[in-house]
């Protein structure tokens, strides 16, 4: 887990540990959670970041504004669906 932490900080601009190590709780316990509200370039720009430093992540298009939302892989909601399917 202090890997995703250290992701999201130097990935981020102006992501501080504090903030990324509630975000890391946030995606554990509800499966995912917003990183970050930007424009929609940025948003693919910092999900692809993301991804190619090993965590799974999206850029959503919601009111207007891309949102960028982190999952984590073996977090609870990920681990119920895989039992679903």
């Amino acid at each position: 887990m202090p890997k995703v932490v250290y992701v999201l900080v130097r990935t981020i601009p102006a992501m501080n540990v504090r903030r990324a190590t509630a975000l890391m709780y946030e995606a554990h316990s509800k499966g995912q959670a917003t990183v970050k509200r930007c424009h929609r370039e940025l948003a693919e720009m910092y999900a692809e970041k993301l991804q190619q430093r090993g965590l799974t992540s999206a850029a959503e298009l919601g009111a207007g504004k891309a949102s960028l939302r982190k999952r984590l892989p073996g977090s609870s909601w990920t681990r119920r669906k895989q039992v679903l399917d």
